[in-house]
This record gives C-alpha cells, structure tokens and sequence, in this order.
C-alpha cells in the first residue's frame, strides 16, 4: 500500500513539474509577425552641420518615436502618445532596446507615427531639444535652444506617417529638414594687390533668434525668443585667396532657425594690412532683402574684399533649397 502511494505521488510530481517546464517554455517563444518595424531615410542630404552623401542617418546616431492609437482609424488630433512616446530608435530604424518593441493593434485601430532626430532622453533640463509632455494631446512639439558654436549645431529633423492599419512591411520614417542650411564664404577681390591681406577677427547676425518651437503635424516654427546679437565667428581668420574660403571651416555650416531678416544685420569686423600699415573697419549690412529662412532651405553669405573701393566688403547672398543650384542676389 506505501508503495502505491509512493508511486502515485511521484507521478503527480512528475505531471505537474512536467507541465510547468512546458508553461515555461511556451512564455518565452514570441510571435514577432505581428510586430511594428521601422525604416529610416532622408528627404535631403545633410546631417550635423556638415552634409553627407546618401539618404542615410550616420551609423550610431539616434530618433526617437511618437506613437498614436487612433479610434476607427483616424485621426483626430486629440489623441495623447501613450502607446509609444519618445521610443528610441537606431538609425537603421531597429529598436535601441527590444523591451520597446511594440506589436500592432486590432483592426479598429490604425496608429500615427511621428519621428524626430536626433534623440534626445528628456534626463537634462538644459538639453537642446525639449520635448512636449506624454499627458498632451494632438501632434507633439518640440522647443529647440540653438547652440553658439557651429560644431554643436545639429541637422535637426522630423517625420511623420497617416494612420497606418497592421501591415508586414516597416512603417517608413522619412526625416525632413527643419532648420536653414547657413554657409559664410570670404575672398580678396582679384583686383587685391599680393601685399595686401584682411584679417577678419569678428562675425555676426544681429538682432537673430535663438530659441523656437516646432510643431511637427503643423511644420511650423513659432515662439522664437532668445533674440540676440549672434556672434559665429570671434577668431581671427586671414584671408589671402581670391577663391572663396569657407569661414567657418572647409564643409561646415551653420544650422539656424528659420525667420524672418527683416531687422537683422550682418556685422564684420575686419583689419587690412598694407604695406603701409593696418586699418580696422566694421562693417554692417541689413538683411531685409533676403526672402525669409525656410526649413530645409540653404542661405550663403558671400564677401568679397575690394581694396580699391575704400576697403569695401560686399555682401552677395545665395538663397535656395538644401541642395539647390543656387541664385545670386545682392544686399546693397
């Protein structure tokens, strides 16, 4: 009778242990048919301050994703992101942490994607890119501060999606350009004598805003505060080439908050040398005339030195798109 028992217990112990290892097993096997993928591109070159060749975010750089369940597959834009806010994601579109990872709903909701590069966690309140809040509703904004230094600037951008049903295919990310490309070039006239050379040791966009808002279903720039006297340039730079040179260094740009130049100026500060002696000028040109910054358009500021005009500094202007063949217009 003990040895019935015995083996009768051992075998509701095995059953049971049994089961247990195959609850576990089955827990950890996943259907990852039914999970959201991403893919990556640009609308136009360029990333960081310095274009790049390709349509492709730099290997090792960051987005990060906004997610919207819409009701009956629309969009109302009173939805709140609490099915995906700020995820992280790499630049090829793969998830930074698979504890992200995200399955699609059921068929009565679709889902609108927006994106924005480069990421930013949200952990420093001194950060560039401030995000608005996961408990607001409608599209997300975002308040970029613009760092002074050009090398610190970033290719801002943002994309988003119509509301998407459950599909086997990646929803495609495709990023856009939301500041204005800036590029200042400096030459001598080629009338300028071989010994005679001008040092610029300052330059800037007065009256220029630093900080703004942008809302991404809208693609609107608003809020521009932080108005100041922008100085990008305050090493001395000398200028012995009848080529233009680029200011601030070979395939560098500034990356600046579109705006309106109605009331800002160009100012340079700048010595010639002759043979004899030296003479510094400042000069200030205004910026009225040039058709206002737009997102993912390029600006170029163009000098040239002449010497036989009283030691003149024009200022040619090139306005256009990112990757325009740009047109001349000329700030008197």
């Amino acid at each position: 009778m003990r040895i019935c028992k015995s083996i009768a217990l051992s075998s509701i112990l095995y059953i049971f242990f049994a089961t247990l290892i195959c609850s576990c097993k089955k827990d950890v096997v996943q259907d990852y048919s039914n999970a959201i993928g991403f893919s990556t591109s640009l609308e136009r070159k360029g990333t960081k301050g310095i274009p790049v060749a390709g349509n492709e975010l730099p290997q090792g750089s960051h987005l990060g994703v906004f997610a919207y369940l819409c009701e009956n597959g629309i969009w109302q834009g009173n939805e709140i992101p609490d099915f995906m806010y700020n995820v992280q994601l790499n630049s090829d579109g793969s998830y930074s942490n698979i504890s992200d990872l995200k399955y699609w709903p059921d068929a009565s909701l679709n889902v609108k994607f927006f994106a924005y590069y480069p990421y930013n966690d949200q952990t420093s309140s001194t950060g560039m890119i401030t995000l608005s809040p996961q408990t607001q509703s409608g599209a997300p904004n975002l308040t970029y501060i613009t760092p002074v230094a050009a090398s610190d600037q970033i290719d801002l951008m943002t994309a988003s999606t119509e509301p998407l049903g459950k599909r086997s295919e990646p929803v495609q990310l495709v990023l856009k350009h939301l500041l204005t490309k800036v590029g200042v070039f400096i030459k001598l006239d080629s009338s300028t004598p071989e010994n005679v050379s001008i040092s610029i040791s300052s330059m800037y966009i007065n009256n220029f805003y630093m900080q703004g808002r942008y809302g991404v279903d809208a693609s609107l720039w608003e809020s521009l505060t932080q108005n100041i006297d922008y100085q990008f340039l305050n090493n001395t730079l000398t200028v012995n080439s009848t080529e233009y040179i680029n200011v601030l260094g070979d395939g560098q740009y500034l990356m600046l908050i579109p705006q309106s130049l109605y009331s800002a100026t160009m100012q340079v500060t700048y010595t010639v040398t002759t043979p004899q002696g030296s003479n510094t000028y400042t000069k200030e040109r205004p910026l009225y005339g040039i058709t206002q910054m737009k997102p993912g358009g390029n600006l170029g500021f163009y000098f040239n030195f002449d010497p036989s005009i009283d030691s003149s500094l024009d200022l040619i202007v090139e306005v256009g798109n990112w990757e325009d063949i740009l047109v001349n217009t000329t700030i008197n």
